[in-house]
């Protein structure tokens, strides 16, 4: 019996045959043998014993509660008058900015 991810595979490499033939390019790559598409084994089950890894790493509880408390006191500061729009527009940027960087 075929899976259902083969099926949808071979579906993809059809439409896209069927879809190709009337494009003007000069291209004749057959979609059948890239190397992206190929049937999966009928005769195993998937291996989901092994954990999955993000393209980006999540953000902490601890990394998120420093965060939240930096930008409150920012927020208060902006509040009480101490720091200008501006530089509250600025800061903002700075701690969204590092947040980021420390997720690569």
């Amino acid at each position: 019996m075929r899976s259902a991810r083969y099926r949808l595979h071979i579906f993809v490499a059809l439409l896209a045959a069927g879809l190709g033939g009337g494009c003007s390019s000069g291209s004749t790559r057959d979609v059948s043998t890239d190397d992206r598409v190929r049937p999966a084994p009928a005769d195993t089950y998937p291996d989901f014993s092994q954990p999955l890894d993000s393209a980006m790493s999540q953000m902490t509880d601890e990394d998120a509660a420093r965060q939240e408390t930096q930008l409150s006191a920012l927020a208060q500061q902006r509040r009480a008058g101490a720091i200008s729009p501006a530089e509250y527009r600025r800061r903002v940027e700075e701690l969204r900015l590092l947040g980021r960087q420390a997720n690569e």
